[in-house]
């Protein structure tokens, strides 16, 4: 009787899945069908019309018939989709790798409340001199009885917010290590009975109020002032990000491992999960993306931080398979949805690349008609922007006019491939 009734609910979740709105079919074509669902997800929440709904139907057709020939003929092993997909789906991968590791981690951070008085100083003896005796004469004025809040009002430009102003929240490894080592030194309700010397030939004293733990969730009620808790909230965020990073090294036995780009092509750059990466295999993949730009890539500044990216993309693909975050539902549907656009795309774009000549006539046709649409930033010396000459404008006409023939191939294609698609839209 048991193994009936499972079976009856079995059959009712079955019939309800198939009989859900989004699984209806609302078009068929050669390929396959559309559903309501495909549609909903493509419009993105905005209301949808007969028109529109049409256009959307359309548009998923074409990229239907653009990824049945992708697949048939192994684009999908193409190194330029690869790597599109890769940079596409690196917000997505980020995403659900931060979310998922952010509660597992103890992320909270210990404060002291303070307020403050800093005596600029600067690099000069005489300046620093200054500043530390205007702070060791307010010392001696508190141990006289001298307010603390009637000291920082009669330093300010603006007694009326001194007070406020010069409140922190100093949490641990968060500022500077002067400033803080001193903050937590201190008793509550106790001042600073030397100048705390700071960069730059600063000198501060400090009157600690208050100690505590700071979250990411409590700071919206902990914190009063706009300002401190905008302050607060960024480099919390940026503590915690980095805390994550560091978890997940840990995890995956990864490391960055230089501050400047080696010579040698066999010499690694990073590591992440036992594989090594090298210049060769860096350089391999900075050729596949100025492929896709169209752009030349030798800036070595530029290839050290093309080499970061990779990095993280790689570090968080494999913290996401170790602790099986790839296995989510919203995931696999969210990277399914984005590799069948780009697939589709990329594959539309590579045919009609195929057909597009750009000859020197063309360029400079282009150049003499708009010649001064071509220009640079002027030199320090010169207000003006400066005219490009044929041959320092000509990469920048020659990705315009491959750009303008594309567009209109690809319309073409996508006409073509409608027209041959067999599409019929249900009522």
């Amino acid at each position: 009787m048991k193994a009936f009734n499972i079976f009856l609910l079995f059959l009712f979740l079955v019939f309800n899945i198939s009989c859900s709105p989004d699984n209806k079919t609302v078009a068929d074509y050669k390929y396959g069908v559309i559903t309501k669902g495909e549609v909903k997800r493509r419009a993105m929440g905005v209301k949808l019309n007969p028109q529109l709904e049409k256009a959307i139907i359309e548009s998923l057709v074409v990229e239907g018939i653009a990824r049945h020939d992708a697949l048939a003929g192994d684009f999908d092993k193409n190194e330029i989709f690869i790597l599109r997909l890769e940079r596409e789906s690196w917000p997505l991968l980020k995403k659900i790798v931060n979310d998922k590791s952010s509660g597992s981690l103890n992320l909270s951070w210990e404060y002291v409340k303070c307020r403050h008085i800093v005596f600029s100083g600067g690099n000069s003896p005489d300046v620093k001199e200054n500043a530390l005796s205007r702070a060791k004469n307010t010392i001696e004025l508190l141990k006289k009885g001298a307010k603390f809040d009637s000291l920082i009002k009669s330093y300010s430009t603006n007694p009326q917010n001194a007070v406020e102003a010069s409140t922190l929240y100093i949490v641990k490894g968060g500022g500077m290590p002067e400033f803080e080592n001193a903050a937590f030194s201190l008793p509550i309700g106790t001042y600073s009975k030397e100048p705390v010397i700071l960069p730059g030939g600063m000198a501060a004293i400090i009157i600690s109020d208050e100690t505590g733990t700071l979250t990411l969730g409590n700071l919206e009620k902990k914190i009063k002032s706009p300002d401190e808790k905008k302050r607060l909230s960024l480099m919390l965020e940026r503590m915690a990000y980095s805390k994550l990073i560091f978890e997940i090294e840990k995890n995956n036995n990864a490391s960055f491992k230089v501050a400047v780009l080696p010579d040698k092509e066999n010499e690694v750059i990073f590591s992440v999960s036992g594989k090594d990466y090298t210049l060769k295999e860096l350089k391999k993949k900075r050729d596949v993306f100025s492929a896709i730009i169209r752009e030349p890539l030798e800036n070595r500044e530029f290839l050290l931080g093309f080499a970061r990216e990779w990095y993280f993309y790689e570090l968080y693909k494999s913290e996401a398979a170790i602790e099986g975050y790839l296995n989510d539902k919203k995931f696999i549907m969210d990277m399914k949805s984005s590799t069948d656009f780009i697939l589709a795309n990329e594959y539309i774009r590579y045919l009609c690349e195929k057909e597009i000549t750009v000859s020197e006539e063309d360029m400079f046709e282009e150049y003499s008609k708009n010649k001064n649409k071509y220009m640079k930033r002027p030199g320090s010396k010169s207000k003006k922007p400066l005219q490009l000459s044929y041959n320092e404008a000509k990469i920048f006409i020659k990705k315009k006019l491959i750009q303008t023939q594309l567009a209109a191939a690809v319309e073409e294609w996508k006409k073509r491939a409608l027209a041959d698609s067999g599409l019929v839209i249900r009522d």
